[in-house]
């Protein structure tokens, strides 16, 4: 081909290309006058601070990401329906490659600003959502890492439920001069400059939370502030509850356990709040201070026989399924179930003769008692404790801590058992990050999701041929073995073979190329033609390039 040749077809290729499709993020700023943001356009960037008009209503599709650039912001005085999934949510983020708290200003809802946001994620904001004097609902979100996470003012009555709220600088809730519904949120590990919940000259109803880990209190009031507080799990913050200049709070129904300071603290001679029915228990420094005569003082019984104070306020060990993991449901013996108030001011779906204390009623089944959930040299290991109708794990894998996770395998539960179980699990992957969870289900169906944890996989230096498990095994039981990379960089050929004692092959479940990674097979007891084989003792090998490794396993049948 001559120069010329060449270069007019260099040319024709770079005409060409230059109508490829290309996927680039789009450019928002101003006022929005589209009515759908869609996912086949996302990424969105925010070039300048975004509106949404009072007369206008606008959708983001599942799966949209927006980003901001530094000090920007999105002004919602219209109707927003921001409904993302659990599989696929919508994300407000910042724009800089290495995001930090405040990056970007966060979504403003005005006075006329309404709608939903549902399975979103509001991350390295200044105020990741602020409402003034208006009413949206903010569901199922994951709102980490801002200055404060969601922030209520001027009458403001948004509902505020099921989200999590974690790694915010200052608070994860903020409400001055408004009165949120703030319900069934899992509120932890904020630094908290000013309180996990900070309460203002404000009235919420704050219900159904766990608030744990925070490192200042788990819920202030102050200046005015007169809050519903029922049935929350407060644990292992610094502080529980404070009171400052607020008269009448109503503390009901909540457990404040392990704070490092002080669970109740009331620091206002004149304030008169209701504590009824609480479990405040093991808090470092005093578990009441500055509180109304009588409180904490046990010298009655309350519906249960419990030792409790007059307003049936109890001293003990909640007794949380695993604290340490998280999980703050309440085993069979806790002293807080059915020791609520009866008169249920909120609205409890009540499993038992009364509310429980706390944020999460007990159902009346022992739980599988998860006490350890882990990853090492490529193998996922979880043990429970106890196990009550366990029909077994599933394992999900994600790229991302929020997901969305998808299911990579399943490991059979042990039933009812109060023997301690171990189990163990390799995925297929081979290199990179990715997260995982555990999806604990019952036999009739019903199922918990673990907290995600974070797998890094490297290739293995060298090979390995694991025990199989179970072991002994009928008919089934997983072998792992790992491929090291050979020195020719190629894919060498592995062959894993079962042998009888007598040194007869009986099955060959890999013979061909593999290339480094980890491998995890199943054998079913049958020979290569499916046929079930006896009892015994039986040999599996594995072979690849120069290297050999053998174990032993037993089948009954």
């Amino acid at each position: 081909m001559s120069k010329y040749n060449y270069l007019a077809l260099v040319w024709l290729q770079l005409t060409f290309c230059t109508y490829c499709p290309v996927s680039l993020a789009t450019d928002l700023s101003g006022a929005i006058t589209a009515d759908t943001l869609k996912k086949a356009d996302s990424p969105f960037v925010v070039t300048g601070n975004i509106s949404l008009a009072a007369a206008r209503t606008l959708t983001i599709e599942a799966g949209v990401t927006i980003k901001f650039n530094t000090g920007l912001n999105f002004l919602i005085n219209g109707e927003l329906q921001a409904i993302g999934a659990t599989s696929d949510s919508i994300r407000f983020t910042s724009n800089q490659g290495t995001p930090g708290s405040g990056d970007w200003n966060g979504v403003s809802f005005s006075s006329t600003g309404s709608g939903s946001l549902q399975y979103g994620v509001v991350e390295y904001s200044a105020s990741g959502i602020t409402v003034s004097g208006s009413g949206p609902s903010i569901r199922n979100c994951r709102i980490h890492s801002n200055t404060n996470g969601v922030d209520c003012l001027g009458s403001a009555t948004p509902l505020i439920q099921s989200n999590i709220f974690e790694g915010n600088s200052n608070t994860a809730i903020r409400c001055n001069q408004a009165s949120p519904t703030i319900k069934g949120n899992q509120i932890c590990g904020n630094v908290a400059v000013s309180a996990a919940i900070l309460c203002e000259n404000s009235a919420p109803q704050i219900s159904l939370n766990q608030l744990y880990g925070n490192s200042n209190a788990g819920i202030d009031c102050i200046v005015g502030a007169n809050p519903n507080i029922w049935h929350n799990t407060i644990a292992s913050n610094d502080l529980g509850i404070t009171i400052s200049d607020s008269s009448a709070p109503v503390v009901n129904g909540n457990i404040v356990v392990t704070n490092t300071n002080i669970g109740i603290a009331i620091n206002d001679a004149e304030a008169n709040p209701s504590i009824k029915h609480n479990n405040v228990w093991s808090n470092s420094v005093a578990d009441y201070f500055g509180a109304p005569a009588g409180i904490g003082n046990l010298s009655g019984t309350n519906a249960n026989g419990d030792p409790s104070d007059a307003n049936f306020n109890i001293s003990a060990n909640p007794q949380f399924v695993n604290s340490a993991a998280g999980d703050y449901n309440l085993l069979v013996a806790s002293t807080c179930i059915n020791a609520g108030d009866p008169a249920n001011p909120a609205g409890v779906s009540v499993a038992g003769s009364a509310p429980d204390i706390g944020a999460l009623e007990y159902d009346g089944a022992v739980p599988v008692e998860l006490t350890s959930f882990s990853f090492a040299n490529g193998l996922l290991h979880w043990a429970t404790a106890s196990e009550t109708n366990n029909f077994g794990f599933e394992v999900q894998r994600g790229r991302k801590h929020e997901g969305p996770f998808q299911p990579v395998g399943f490991v059979q539960g042990a039933g009812t058992t109060v023997v301690p179980q171990t189990y163990s699990f390799r995925d297929s992957m081979q290199i990179g990050l990715r997260y995982y969870r555990l999806k604990q289900v019952d036999l009739d169906g019903t199922f918990v999701l673990s907290n995600p944890i974070r797998g890094s996989y490297e290739l293995p230096q060298q090979l390995s041929l694991s025990a199989n498990f179970p072991n002994p095994f009928n008919p089934t039981t997983t072998i792992i073995f790992t491929l090291p990379e050979l020195e020719s960089g190629n894919a060498g050929k592995a062959e894993l073979a079962i042998y009888n004692v007598s040194g007869q092959l009986v099955n060959l479940l890999v013979n061909e190329p593999k290339p480094p990674g980890f491998y995890q097979f199943q054998w079913r007891g049958v020979d290569n033609s499916g046929r079930p084989l006896a009892s015994g003792f039986y040999i599996y090998r594995l072979r690849y390039g120069e290297w050999s490794l053998t174990r032993r396993m037993l089948l009954l049948q």
